[in-house]
């Protein structure tokens, strides 16, 4: 929903807002995969942002002042062939506006991030599982090209990639190709996982919601659970 024309900044606020997401958006991408949630939220109002959704931009800011000193850093290890792990989330029905799920995914190399994503699904979901099956499908697009970059470039790996996520229907979904009544109308191309599965490629295992990395990609946490994945993920 669209705020009202009194509800918005002023053009040169809103000049402001756009600057300031810009250089997140870039900051994310580089080296602090724990704001990607927040910034993409807030990149949703490039054009239209309220005070409210301002206050929360510099709020952001703020705790990006606050630990300036977190980024990536990569892990130097004799682990050969490589080691690849996925995480898989969803966020179901987490748009507020429109009650499109939110996906998250993480890749890691030897427990080193290489690539993730927060991002909001194309379509509705109807259950909890068929949002958890449709970021599953999503990430483990990502994972395949990671892996084929990695074959042309003659890298080793471990086979099969563990991918994990936290939902139960989810991975009878992935495994099994009897679909029922219930779950019939998931559009056939995000069953793509099961020809992964079936090639050898990835193996779906479950986690438990607190361990799932990908978990930072899909909501805002607590500080509690942010402290947990952070520290697998960024060092200071």
């Amino acid at each position: 929903m669209r705020p009202l024309d009194g509800d918005v900044i002023s053009n040169e606020e809103q000049k402001q807002f756009r600057s300031i997401i810009g250089s997140l958006l870039y900051l994310v991408k580089l080296s602090r995969p724990d704001l990607n949630n927040a910034v993409r939220e807030l990149s949703k109002v490039m054009d239209g942002a309220t005070p409210g959704q301002m206050k929360e931009l510099k709020r952001v800011l703020s705790f990006v002042s606050a630990t300036k000193n977190k980024g990536l850093k990569m892990k130097f290890t004799h682990d050969y062939p490589f080691k690849i792990e996925m995480y898989s989330d969803s966020d179901f029905g987490g748009d507020k506006e429109n009650r499109k799920s939110v996906s998250g995914l993480i890749i890691l190399i030897n427990s080193t991030p290489i690539s993730w994503r927060s991002k909001g699904q194309n379509t509705v979901s109807l259950l909890s599982t068929e949002a958890e099956y449709i970021a599953l499908s999503e990430a483990v697009r990502e994972v395949k090209f990671i892996s084929q970059v990695m074959n042309v470039l003659e890298m080793e790996f471990i086979k099969p990639i563990n991918v994990y996520v936290d939902n139960i229907g989810a991975i009878f979904l992935a495994e099994n190709r009897n679909s029922s009544d219930r779950t019939k109308h998931i559009d056939m191309k995000y069953h793509y996982v099961r020809d992964v599965i079936d090639e050898g490629l990835i193996a779906v295992k479950f986690v438990k919601s607190e361990n799932n990395l990908a978990d930072l990609f899909t909501k805002n946490l607590n500080g509690e659970l942010y402290e947990i994945h952070s520290k697998l993920l960024l060092t200071e």
